[in-house]
């Protein structure tokens, strides 16, 4: 798909999707805004469960999110904000990663816009509506 045709071109050159959770969940959002906008999500986790096609780079986090202490995975993925520009849209791919991302609210805010995953449809739908 190309964005100039859909005229959402600042969805390839400013946001980067960030998937934050275990296995297939991750895995289908990753191929979701893949195939709709060829853009290459960065997915956290420590076990995959599926093959990512080229959709994601996998980031391979030590434990579980739920076996994490919050202060070693925000420092992870701060970490990982510090070396990127653009808009970082963080998903919590399990409810897990969700009750993390609402404990760390506020000091995830400061690099990432926290959106949550919809039921279908275009996980990048709310991005492209506001700035239509």
């Amino acid at each position: 798909m190309d964005g100039a045709v859909n005229g959402h071109e600042y969805l390839y050159t400013t946001v980067v999707p960030v998937l934050l959770g275990e296995g297939v969940p991750a895995g289908r959002v990753a191929r979701e805004i893949h195939l709709r906008h060829e853009i290459i999500s960065h997915w956290f986790g420590h076990r995959r469960g599926m093959r990512l096609w080229g959709c994601a780079r996998y980031h391979r986090l030590p434990h579980p999110v739920e076996e994490m202490s919050d202060s070693l995975l925000l420092q992870i993925l701060l970490d990982f904000a510090s070396e990127q520009s653009g808009l970082l849209v963080l998903y919590p791919c399990s409810s897990e990663a969700a009750s993390f991302a609402a404990r760390k609210a506020e000091a995830l805010e400061s690099r990432f816009v926290i959106l949550p995953i919809p039921k279908t449809g275009d996980p990048l739908s709310c991005i492209v509506l506001k700035n239509d």
